[in-house]
């Protein structure tokens, strides 16, 4: 994959002009002006004059964020890190809930976000747990108001951030991870994999090993714990103290069998018996520093002992969900 100086050397721009690149990937309606480009953003750019300084911000959910025009086009001419350099800071607090990332917006003064259609047609920004919570943005009063959509390649929906919504918590820091402990990195994290097509073109495709809804987890002992463990830390002193809500499912299939699961902190135990139609939902507070452990109660069992055709030699014990982290406000 090029980076930035192959790229300049190769359309000769002088280095001092690396600034102003800088500059132009935050502007997604002022790049790429080629043909449909100028044609599918025009009425963006209508509506948005209609708005003093607007400051419109690109995000989306966790396999579309590259289905926006400026977002494909740099990642494939320097790469991701450098489109996604400030993106862990908007995933960050979309991750701590919608009242947080509205007030998060209005901090940074944004007054519309850029999305692509898939994301507006699911009508929620959307991410899996990993080092960070699941990530539910709705794309909805009073959190946002529809505006308009672009057409061509690169189909986007232009959205007004809403009213800021007065939180009690300080959002100039929300910088925090979540680590998962008697798992390996497959079972939280997204991967990407990509190919070389034709010359300087790539093809790319993000994928989680389980898929974006849930991740199984299976008794290795005695090779491995069976005690996930899932750990919260955090620098910022607005995030001492979280909020958690877990979400942990049985086994997959209408067959699966009933498994009960008892989920500790330092202040806090409870148990649940988790069966198909009925998913744990376990709420409960985390301290910087502290985790909270999952342990499985009854044993965990073959596939093949409620899925035949499952020949898997591994005891699957549960799936977990989603992890939705909040902080925590000042009445509680």
């Amino acid at each position: 994959m090029r980076n930035i100086r192959s790229v300049l050397e190769r359309v000769k721009l002088p280095w001092l002009l690396v600034a102003l690149l800088v500059v132009c990937v935050s502007d997604p309606f002022g790049i790429l002006n080629g043909a449909y480009s100028e044609d599918s953003y025009s009425q963006m750019r209508s509506e948005l004059k209609k708005t003093k300084n607007p400051i419109v911000l690109p995000v989306g959910s966790w396999n579309d964020f590259y289905s926006l025009e400026y977002n494909d086009y740099w990642r494939k001419e320097v790469g991701g890190e450098f489109v996604e350099r400030t993106y862990g800071e908007v995933l960050d607090a979309a991750s701590l809930g919608d009242d947080f990332f509205n007030q998060y917006l209005h901090t940074k003064g944004v007054t519309h976000i850029l999305v692509p259609l898939s994301t507006y047609e699911n009508s929620a920004i959307s991410h899996k747990f990993g080092s960070r919570g699941s990530i539910e943005i709705q794309l909805a009063s009073p959190y946002f108001t529809f505006v308009t959509t672009s057409n061509g390649p690169y189909p986007a929906a232009l959205l007004k951030v809403g009213k800021e919504i007065v939180a009690e918590v300080d959002t100039t820091n929300s910088s925090y991870e979540i680590n998962w402990k008697n798992t390996d990195w497959r079972f939280y994290t997204k991967q990407t994999k990509f190919a070389e097509v034709g010359l300087y073109n790539y093809s790319f495709s993000d994928f989680y090993q389980w898929g974006p809804d849930v991740s199984w987890y299976f008794d290795l002992s005695p090779e491995r714990s069976n005690v996930l463990e899932v750990a919260f830390t955090s620098t910022s002193a607005n995030l001492n103290q979280v909020n958690v809500q877990l979400v942990l499912v049985s086994a997959y299939g209408p067959n699966a069998p009933e498994h009960v699961i008892s989920v500790k902190t330092n202040k806090y135990d409870e148990t649940k018996t988790l069966s198909p139609n009925n998913p744990g939902v376990f709420t409960f507070k985390l301290q910087a520093g502290e985790s909270a452990k999952i342990f499985n109660v009854t044993p965990c069992r073959l596939p093949s002992d409620f899925e035949p055709t499952d020949l898997s030699i591994n005891k699957i014990c549960f799936g977990v969900s989603k992890l939705f982290i909040s902080p925590e406000t000042q009445a509680e």
